[in-house]
């Protein structure tokens, strides 16, 4: 199969981009894919869980920032029993999830509309856990949502289901190490969706080019400074993390200085 090289550049906030080198066949434009169904091999499924990952961190630094909160929300034996009686069988660990993500839904729309009243955008995004990645072990099913604002009050009167930890996103410009966290908390489960979002949390931009040589090196920014980088053995994918400087600011004086030379 012929294959043709693309690089891809993701722009975000606080100077972060993102460089992606990937082979792409030429005669795959119009395949069509269907549901694999628990199907996809081993190595597609490493390559799919380091996508989303850097998906859910490109969301994550695009859509908020220290300003907004990030919280947990866990459901009390009571609130348990009560998204269960909604499953044909309780025992059944899917079919708690599916009610409890559903019950995660009502929520969040409960709090869009609470938003509304105050006049605020709302956004989010979620992940539903039953898994404890610090242990590997079963833990009771739970919510982890990043949610744009504050709105302690807000969250406090909808959420009835349990207890509930709010804080503030952690002071870093990155969001790195709650990206890494919130993974954790996902069981890898071949073809699951892993998280959600609203539909108002946008994209970064990006650009893609054509690489005429794949074995020349990625380009960076004068400047910049790397903060991951990595390449597949197998796919000889690359991927370059880093951050561009800021534009250096000058004084009136400093201008006409500079003029002069």
């Amino acid at each position: 199969m012929k294959c043709k090289w693309m690089e891809r550049t993701y722009y975000m906030p606080n100077g972060l981009q993102q460089k992606t080198r990937f082979c792409v066949g030429v005669n795959t434009v119009n395949v069509k894919h269907g549901i694999n169904n628990g199907r996809t091999p081993i190595r597609k499924q490493e390559n799919n869980h380091r996508r989303c990952k850097n998906q859910m961190y490109r969301l994550i630094v695009n859509n908020f920032s220290t300003k907004d909160i990030f919280v947990s929300l866990d459901y009390s034996p009571k609130g348990l029993k009560t998204i269960k009686a909604n499953c044909e069988n309780p025992r059944d660990f899917a079919q708690v999830r599916k009610a409890a993500i559903h019950d995660l839904r009502l929520f969040l729309g409960r709090m869009k509309k609470y938003y509304k009243k105050e006049g605020k955008e709302f956004k989010w995004m979620a992940v539903t856990s039953d898994f404890d990645g610090k242990t590997d072990k079963r833990s009771r099913i739970h919510h982890h949502i990043i949610i744009s604002g504050i709105s302690w009050d807000g969250i406090r009167e909808e959420w009835k289901h349990g207890g509930l930890k709010i804080e503030n996103l952690f002071a870093k410009q990155d969001q790195k190490g709650l990206c890494h966290y919130l993974f954790q908390q996902i069981r890898q489960v071949p073809d699951e969706k892993k998280f959600s979002h609203s539909r108002n949390v946008l994209h970064p931009d990006w650009q893609e080019e054509l690489v005429e040589n794949p074995d020349n090196p990625v380009l960076l920014p004068e400047g910049s400074v790397i903060i991951e980088s990595s390449m597949d053995n197998i796919t000889k994918q690359i991927f370059v993390e880093y951050r561009v400087p800021k534009p250096k600011r000058y004084t009136i004086n400093q201008k006409r200085r500079k003029r002069n030379e």
